[in-house]
Protein backbone atom coordinates (compact mmCIF):
# COMPACT_ATOMS: atom_id res chain seq x y z
CA UNK A 1 0.00 0.00 0.00
CA UNK A 2 1.40 3.17 -0.96
CA UNK A 3 1.77 6.30 1.25
CA UNK A 4 -0.88 7.91 0.26
CA UNK A 5 -3.40 5.41 -0.18
CA UNK A 6 -2.66 4.76 3.53
CA UNK A 7 -3.24 8.76 4.14
CA UNK A 8 -6.98 8.75 1.87
CA UNK A 9 -7.67 5.53 4.14
CA UNK A 10 -7.19 7.16 7.38
CA UNK A 11 -8.89 10.22 6.10
CA UNK A 12 -11.95 8.20 5.49
CA UNK A 13 -11.83 6.34 8.48
CA UNK A 14 -11.50 9.36 10.66
CA UNK A 15 -14.61 10.96 8.59
CA UNK A 16 -16.73 7.71 9.44
CA UNK A 17 -15.44 7.92 13.12
CA UNK A 18 -16.33 11.55 13.59
CA UNK A 19 -19.98 11.03 11.74
CA UNK A 20 -20.76 7.89 14.15
CA UNK A 21 -19.71 9.98 17.05
CA UNK A 22 -21.95 13.02 16.00
CA UNK A 23 -24.73 9.97 15.51
CA UNK A 24 -24.22 9.04 18.90
CA UNK A 25 -24.23 12.29 20.38
CA UNK A 26 -27.78 13.73 18.37
CA UNK A 27 -29.56 10.10 19.93
CA UNK A 28 -28.05 10.48 23.17
CA UNK A 29 -29.71 14.62 22.81
CA UNK A 30 -33.11 13.39 21.71
CA UNK A 31 -32.91 10.73 24.96
CA UNK A 32 -32.66 14.00 27.47
CA UNK A 33 -34.51 16.22 25.96
CA UNK A 34 -37.49 13.75 25.05
CA UNK A 35 -37.84 15.76 21.38
CA UNK A 36 -36.91 12.46 19.12
CA UNK A 37 -38.18 14.27 15.92
CA UNK A 38 -35.28 16.41 15.01
CA UNK A 39 -32.68 14.94 16.55
CA UNK A 40 -33.33 11.00 15.76
CA UNK A 41 -34.01 11.98 12.39
CA UNK A 42 -30.63 13.48 11.95
CA UNK A 43 -28.80 10.84 13.95
CA UNK A 44 -30.48 7.87 11.55
CA UNK A 45 -29.01 10.48 8.96
CA UNK A 46 -25.48 10.63 9.82
CA UNK A 47 -25.29 6.93 10.67
CA UNK A 48 -26.89 5.53 7.28
CA UNK A 49 -24.85 8.11 5.19
CA UNK A 50 -21.46 7.02 7.27
CA UNK A 51 -22.28 3.84 6.44
CA UNK A 52 -22.94 4.15 2.71
CA UNK A 53 -19.65 6.29 2.45
CA UNK A 54 -17.57 3.50 3.94
CA UNK A 55 -19.36 0.90 2.18
CA UNK A 56 -18.58 3.08 -1.42
CA UNK A 57 -14.86 3.33 -0.32
CA UNK A 58 -14.43 -0.13 0.16
CA UNK A 59 -16.24 -1.78 -3.07
CA UNK A 60 -13.99 1.01 -4.55
CA UNK A 61 -11.14 -0.44 -3.40
CA UNK A 62 -11.52 -3.92 -3.22
CA UNK A 63 -12.20 -3.64 -6.99
CA UNK A 64 -9.33 -1.65 -7.51
CA UNK A 65 -7.13 -4.25 -5.37
CA UNK A 66 -8.56 -6.78 -7.25
CA UNK A 67 -7.45 -9.04 -4.77
CA UNK A 68 -11.23 -10.88 -3.96
CA UNK A 69 -12.18 -11.00 -7.41
CA UNK A 70 -13.46 -14.73 -7.18
CA UNK A 71 -13.79 -14.67 -3.57
CA UNK A 72 -11.45 -17.36 -2.91
CA UNK A 73 -8.53 -16.18 -0.26
CA UNK A 74 -4.75 -16.59 -2.02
Amino acid sequence: MRKNEKAILFAVRVIMALMGLAAIVFVIISMVTDKVTPYLAISLGLSASANIFGCIYNRKRVLKDGSCENRSIS
